[in-house]
């Protein structure tokens, strides 16, 4: 991925290509599709590498703020029924609606949040 005016950080991991901005802006492209949406900070790349790289089940308690979509919260949780092998990236809306996209491959996850986190240093 060439990297553009404004980006500060760029990955690539199978399907998965992740380029965040100066302003906040992360764009994945992966195998669920394309989202776009405002990180609260640069420092939750780090702690969603902690939240997805944890040790056992009991660390996965409640959901992990990314940013948001609008005026909706865009949140990384665990599936509860499969806690070991799905997790997803949910938007909520704030008025009982949510969109979830699916993510089970996590190696890749890895790869672009190792990326990403050496391009932020």
């Amino acid at each position: 991925m060439t990297r553009e005016a404004g980006v500060l950080a760029t990955a690539v991991s199978g399907p998965w290509h992740v380029m965040l901005g100066d302003d906040y802006d992360i764009q994945l492209d992966g195998p669920f599709g394309f989202f776009n949406f405002k990180l609260c900070s640069y420092g939750v790349v780090g702690r969603l590498k902690e939240y997805v790289n944890r040790t056992s089940t009991d660390d996965m308690n409640g959901e992990l703020k990314l940013g948001t979509f609008g005026r909706s919260e865009v949140v990384f949780i665990w599936d509860d029924e499969f806690p070991d092998s799905r997790a997803f990236l949910k938007i909520h809306t704030g008025d009982g609606n949510t969109l979830s996209f699916t993510l089970t491959d996590f190696k890749m996850v890895n790869d672009v949040l190792d990326q990403i986190s050496k391009d932020l240093e």
